[in-house]
């Protein structure tokens, strides 16, 4: 399920630094929160396990302004502002949607926002390829040997082992999901560019843009519900279904 959230600069404009992924991610756990304590705590805790992996099963997107200008210390948004936020756990959201709905303006960072409309979007019938534009950059890693050490690589879209480590990851939250797959998943970057993030003192490495993905109806589904890629519940790999480039 995938909320389509509206909202408005009350000053008119939204001044934000380039890495407040992070603010975002403290509202939807405040929304949730709101509507079921419970449910909040332990999302943020443990989240949903699939063997020695854990999973938030949600997803949010960047802001996305009507009008936007980079800058150089962050972005200035004004006109109607979008924001998604998706997930397969029906009760996740719901209770962002009740704790969205007992607010009529949001504070985020010194910026108020008034909240103009919650939407559920309808779901796009999947078939065996679909073609995605990023809502929010994907990351995909894995991990090196250097001097003796294990240390995490990001990896790029050109490189072999960004689409299989992307394709062991939707297949890991599809199993977590019950849907059990061995398929194949081919991925081809169209066009994607690098963008570097911090995010809680970390550097992450992330692509957006526009991509194919081949796969089955099923975990094409799981990627577009639960974000493609790693940290999604810190808002990395949400997409939108674009039609053939």
């Amino acid at each position: 399920m995938r909320l389509a959230v509206t909202l408005a600069a009350v000053e008119g404009e939204l001044r934000l630094p380039w890495n407040y992924l992070e603010r975002l991610q403290a509202l939807v756990y405040r929304w949730i929160r709101a509507a079921d304590e419970h449910l909040a705590r332990t999302l943020h805790a443990q989240g949903y396990a699939y063997g020695a992996h854990r999973y938030k099963l949600f997803v949010y997107s960047l802001l996305h302004g009507e009008h936007s200008k980079g800058e150089r210390e962050g972005v200035r948004l004004w006109g109607e502002l979008r924001w998604w936020i998706a997930s397969p756990r029906s009760e996740l959201i719901e209770a962002l949607a009740v704790g969205l709905l007992r607010v009529e303006e949001v504070l985020l960072g010194r910026n108020r926002l008034r909240v103009e409309r919650v939407c559920v979007e309808p779901m796009p019938e999947f078939g065996s390829e679909a073609y995605f534009r990023t809502l929010s950059p994907v990351v995909v890693s894995t991990v090196a040997e250097s001097d003796g050490r294990r240390v995490k690589r990001f990896l790029a879209p050109e490189e072999p082992d960004f689409g299989r480590v992307l394709g062991e990851n939707l297949r890991r939250k599809a199993a977590l999901l019950g849907v059990e797959s061995d398929a194949r998943v081919e991925f081809e970057p169209v066009r994607m560019r690098s963008r570097l993030f911090c995010v809680h003192g970390t550097f992450v490495r992330a692509w957006e843009g526009w991509f194919r993905l081949r796969a089955t109806p099923e975990l094409l589904w799981v990627g577009y519900e639960t974000g493609f890629g790693e940290r999604n519940g810190q808002g990395f790999g949400m997409v939108a279904v674009v039609p053939k480039l």
